[in-house]
């Protein structure tokens, strides 16, 4: 009965350490849990704090881009206003010139014609004395 008596008092004492190991395991796991909780709470904030500064950063260089493609597109629109009125200028310029040009050959054309006028008149009244004068030569060597 002895022996009955110490194996009793042994599996109580087996089952109280296990009882025991088992309260320290569920101890260690809960505070293992914990600590992945906080981790994971921890890790999920980093990755909050991270996609908003990558969200931000993105958005900082969408709205650059865009407001340097709104930009380029003001300059290249001032430049196509700026080369149509460029063109529009020459054109005009050249009209204009072209006018003056024809206005100064006219005015050419009439002077050549008044000084050919002139000379063939001049060349007549020339011939004509001559011819008074070689009559008259003429006339008193006879």
């Amino acid at each position: 009965m002895k022996r009955l008596g110490n194996a009793e008092k042994e599996r109580d004492m087996l089952m109280k350490s296990a009882q025991i190991e088992e309260e320290n395991i569920q101890k260690n796991l809960k505070m293992k849990l914990k600590e992945a909780s906080r981790e994971k709470i921890k890790l999920q904030v980093q990755l909050e704090n991270e996609q908003e500064y990558i969200t931000h950063k993105l958005s900082k260089q969408l709205r650059d881009a865009i407001s340097e493609k709104n930009a380029l597109q003001n300059m290249m629109e001032m430049e196509h206003k700026a080369t149509e009125e460029l063109k529009a200028k020459i054109l005009e310029e050249e009209k204009q010139l072209k006018q003056v040009l024809q206005k100064k050959l006219q005015q050419l054309q009439s002077e050549k014609l008044i000084a050919e006028t002139s000379s063939q008149t001049e060349y007549e009244m020339i011939i004509n004395k001559m011819t008074t004068t070689l009559e008259k030569l003429v006339s008193a060597k006879k």
